[in-house]
């Protein structure tokens, strides 16, 4: 059976509000313990369900008037997915998630593979837990979902975030210019542009990186033969790149083109005609060109990013995700990390509930060299990828060169990453 979000939400009046559940760790009720969470997305609602099994009520506020995640394909590796099998979700998510057989990588103009990572039954046997690939809108539904079954977690839609004011109490977010909200933290998981995180830092917009991203979706059984079945594949070349893999059970195929480009996209999400990837990708191999053709509608992304910030918290408001360290989608980690953050947000928080903002410092602490290295590693992985002639020749022969296990080595430090829900 699909899950429906929308049992899981309410436009109750915020009165409510600080007072759902059994409170934090030591049994606080009212509005300690209660954590206030800007943004319904993937990191969000995880983080509601994570703290709820540390003992803590929460209300998320979703500025939107429904549930709806726009994207297609998300990669969810072992580093985050056996936090959610730990929450209890591996049943749900079996019903959509793929789990890749292996990672083909392949020399964009030659078609020739130049690695092959074993994944599926390898990846569980290397770091305990699988690597899936799950729709984005599949792995939003399954998450809220569990917070509707949830009694300490709520969802208050169509509920803008305005402005905090935080003291040694509490913190008071208001919300639609009229109603507020009281709790005894707030988390920004609102996204690469977080309301949150302009009030809290003030910081400026998130720069342009100079890539767009295009994605699309196609039937599984319109792939071209020589990319069919239940892998995952990934093409570098000059100025592109190109990645696919299985969705829905592998009834669908995700299709992700990323192109180095100056021309800003006039916004995100932007239907784009069919042919305008041709010039991007002219002279690549022919499987890749025809899966590029096999794509119905492309959706148009302009990238964002920021350089690693030397602070995120202050006082009892705090970021998570994207909000907090936006990064490139070079090594897929962008919902994986959120969900690590909220899970050692979570454990910062039940191990120390009388001093938050103490909590919330250790959690940013424990959270920001592993996050920048992300960042820096996703720039860097970009540049590698789109390198031009004739340097890309040499990258290629190095890759080629290496054996499969090195190349699985390099990996480990994101993948083998562990945290207790």
């Amino acid at each position: 059976m699909s899950p429906n979000p929308q049992s899981a939400i309410t436009n109750s009046r915020p009165e409510a509000a600080g007072a759902r559940g059994s409170g934090a760790g030591r049994g606080a009720t009212g509005r300690e313990g209660h954590v206030l969470i800007a943004g319904a997305g993937i990191g969000g609602l995880a983080c509601a369900l994570l703290l709820a099994r540390r003992g803590f009520s929460s209300t998320i506020l979703e500025r939107a008037p429904k549930l709806s995640e726009i994207g297609a394909g998300i990669q969810i590796s072992p580093n985050a997915s056996h936090l959610l099998l730990e929450l209890g979700l591996g049943a749900q998510l079996a019903e959509y998630a793929v789990a890749p057989e292996a990672l083909l990588l392949r020399a964009g103009r030659s078609g020739k593979i130049l690695q092959r990572m074993e994944l599926g039954a390898a990846a569980v046997a290397r770091y305990g837990s699988p690597y899936w690939v799950v729709h984005r809108t599949d792995l939003q539904n399954v998450l809220a979902a569990a917070v509707e079954a949830e009694p300490a977690c709520r969802i208050a839609l169509g509920a803008q975030l305005k402005s905090f004011e935080s003291n040694s109490e509490q913190v008071v977010v208001t919300v639609n210019d009229r109603d507020t909200y009281s709790g005894s933290a707030l988390v920004g998981a609102d996204g690469v542009r977080s309301s949150v995180r302009r009030l809290l830092l003030g910081d400026g917009e998130p720069e342009f990186s100079g890539y767009i991203a295009w994605r699309g979706t196609m039937a599984a059984d319109a792939v071209p033969e020589e990319l069919a079945g239940r892998e995952s594949g990934l093409w570098i070349g000059p100025g592109a790149h190109l990645a696919h893999f299985p969705l829905r059970s592998g009834r669908i195929v995700n299709v992700v083109a990323i192109v180095s480009s100056d021309a800003l996209a006039p916004d995100w999400g932007e239907s784009c005609e069919l042919g305008a990837l041709d010039p991007f990708f002219a002279g690549w191999a022919e499987p890749a060109r025809d899966l590029i053709a096999g794509v119905g509608q492309w959706l148009r992304w302009p990238l964002f990013d920021r350089a690693p910030a030397s602070r995120w918290s202050r006082g009892r408001v705090t970021l998570l995700g994207d909000a907090a360290h936006p990064a490139l989608p070079f090594i897929a980690q962008g919902g994986a990390t959120a969900i690590e953050d909220a899970a050692v947000l979570a454990r910062a928080l039940a191990a120390a509930p009388d001093n938050i903002a103490g909590a919330l410092h250790s959690y940013e602490e424990a959270r920001k060299g592993r996050t920048a290295q992300m960042q820096r590693q996703s720039r860097r992985n970009g540049r590698i990828f789109h390198m031009s002639s004739p340097v890309n020749l040499l990258r290629d022969w190095r890759l080629s060169s290496m054996s499969p296990e090195s190349f699985a080595e390099r990996q480990d430090w994101i993948y083998g990453w562990r945290a207790d829900a």
